[in-house]
């Protein structure tokens, strides 16, 4: 699995659990925003777009179908209607 800033083609090694605080961390692209004041330098995360990408494999007998439902949930965090 991999992520990348929309902007940006370099794509970094993600996990799953995980956000993208924590992918940005594990590949030293940010320090921990927990510490000190390192929040106000994290602040700019949430502005951007970020892409992330998987591949898997399918049974070949999954693929000899006229159509093939995939069905994935996709979680994002709840944000307050001001």
């Amino acid at each position: 699995m991999g992520f990348r800033d929309s902007d940006s083609a370099r794509w970094f090694q993600a996990s799953v659990p995980g956000c993208v605080h924590t992918d940005l961390m594990k590949n030293n692209l940010i320090p921990d925003p927990f510490f000190g004041t390192n929040e106000a330098k994290v602040q700019w995360i949430g502005e951007r777009d970020w892409v992330y990408q998987t591949t898997f494999d399918l049974p070949p007998a999954l693929l000899r179908h006229d159509s093939v439902e995939i069905v994935f949930k996709v979680s994002t965090p709840m944000r307050a209607s001001g």
